[in-house]
């Protein structure tokens, strides 16, 4: 894309929601650990979708839970509201390392599309969802 995004250079951009929509991007949606989703997750197809470069989003879910805990600073936290997609990304990106890690010769596409094609439908539509829940052991088989 020659470095620029909608005409733009990438040290112009800003906002993570608009580096998200790019096909390079796997963006990860999140859901309660009884596979409902967040009220505040990623929905779809997205404000860019269609334009070069872009693909539908969200890519796939993972889960986060209620009043999970997490260290800030020198303070334990407690997050009613679950731990967001800054807990559910690393996840996604985790099966990723793990994959190249069991095969370095995978390429970006054939990376995604196992990752997507593994997961679970929860039943919630592609624009909610994505493909569905990451499912490790299924993307390793």
């Amino acid at each position: 894309m020659g470095g620029e995004f909608f005409g733009k250079g990438w040290d112009e951009l800003s906002n993570f929601l608009v580096v998200s929509y790019l096909e390079d991007v796997l963006v990860t949606a999140t859901c309660k650990l009884n596979q409902d989703m967040w009220y505040y997750s990623s929905r779809g197809p997205g404000q860019y979708f269609g334009s070069a470069g872009t693909n539908q989003k969200p890519d796939v879910t993972a889960p986060t839970p209620e009043n999970g805990l997490i260290v800030y600073g020198d303070e334990v936290k407690i997050l009613s509201n679950g731990w967001g997609t800054s807990g559910a990304c690393p996840q996604s990106a985790g099966l990723a390392a793990l994959l190249l890690a069991r095969d370095s010769s995978l390429d970006r596409d054939t990376l995604f599309q196992r990752i997507r094609n593994s997961a679970m439908d929860l039943g919630h539509g592609v624009h909610c969802q994505g493909a569905g829940l990451i499912d490790c052991q299924s993307a390793f088989r």
